[in-house]
């Protein structure tokens, strides 16, 4: 297996236990899943992730055409390190303050703020991840659909793990992927510095 691939997956991982843990707490809220809203939610989730994830990369390779991004080659791993260590941080803080949520109970109409709430929240990073993968030079854009497909998984098991057993797992679910994103940026660097 090429050890990029490998980077994608763990980076893929790390970025869906966020996922996860923020869906987690949504799908507390709800006092209903609505299949059909679920489904189309998820729909839009990854297209909106896959046109995040592709402008992020495709800003990298704009530079990169420009030249802009080549005077710097040698920083452009570090870079992407930089961004998952960021992400990483960014996550163990939020594990280890926990704090609580008001659980209160929504019907199936909120479904769509969660889906609109989600995208808001990790559209920021998600462009970001497109910059780093795009640093790193990434050979395939299968690469970006594996990150997609990880993501809407992580958003589904989320929303129906907050609905059945409350938002407890979140603090593991942010600590699991800032580990795995500290794992990642030093496999980066390691592989490409």
């Amino acid at each position: 297996m090429d050890a990029s691939l490998l980077l994608v997956i763990g980076i893929a991982l790390g970025l869906g236990f966020d996922l996860y843990a923020k869906a987690v707490c949504q799908g507390a809220l709800l006092s209903r899943i609505d299949k059909a809203k679920l489904a189309l939610g998820l729909l839009v989730c990854g297209i909106y992730q896959l046109i995040v994830l592709l402008v992020g990369y495709a800003l990298t390779i704009w530079l990169r055409g420009s030249y802009l991004a080549d005077k710097g080659e040698a920083l452009n791993p570090l870079i992407s390190m930089i961004i998952f260590v960021a992400f990483a941080i960014k996550m163990l803080k939020t594990a280890w303050k926990n704090e609580g949520i008001v659980e209160s109970r929504h019907d199936e109409k909120y479904l769509i703020r969660i889906f609109i709430s989600l995208c808001l929240q990790v559209g920021f990073y998600t462009l970001l991840t497109g910059i780093a993968l795009g640093m790193m030079q990434l050979r395939s854009i299968y690469e970006i659909g594996i990150l997609t497909v990880v993501c809407i998984i992580a958003v589904l098991l989320g929303l129906i793990g907050g609905y059945r057993f409350g938002y407890s797992q979140k603090t593991g679910a942010y600590a699991i992927g800032g580990s795995i994103l500290i794992i990642v940026a030093v496999a980066t660097g390691f592989l490409y510095l």
